[in-house]
């Protein structure tokens, strides 16, 4: 765990957000960083436990990953802005995914580097790296 966070700093270069880990028993803290850690029973649904540490950080958005996505290349931070801005000027926008999708999007050239995912299809809803408004995905989960 260590050295996975230790690569993901070196790649984020810097975080200027805070970190929030939702775990069962983890904690963890590393220099630099601005590390909360939000602790559930082991008997709480996988949802509930995401449900609860999302209403417990006081933004609008979220960026999402899961323990097994790693970060791969250095973090955009211009891109993440730009993204934020759109969410703030467009309330219908749930979420901007940072990664490919396994179906046919549509490309409406609405945002430039992203594409429409359909409404109907398998899949449609994921949890790879993304920017989420959070309470559109309190709302999904």
């Amino acid at each position: 765990m260590d050295s996975i966070l230790y690569i993901v700093v070196q790649l984020l270069g810097g975080c200027p957000y805070s970190i929030y880990l939702n775990t069962e028993e983890k904690n963890i803290s590393f220099n630099g960083l601005d590390i909360e850690v939000i602790n559930h029973s082991k008997n709480m649904k996988w949802s509930d436990r995401l449900i609860d540490s999302l209403k417990k950080i006081k933004t609008k958005y979220v960026i999402l990953m899961l323990d097994d996505f790693l970060i791969n290349a250095d973090v955009k931070q211009d891109k993440i802005d730009q993204c934020i801005n759109w969410m703030d000027q467009n309330p219908d926008v749930a979420v901007f995914s940072f990664a490919s999708s396994l179906w046919k999007d549509i490309d409406d050239k609405r945002y430039e580097g992203f594409v429409l995912r359909p409404t109907e299809g398998e899949y449609r809803f994921n949890l790879q790296a993304a920017l989420w408004r959070k309470k559109q995905l309190i709302k999904i989960l």
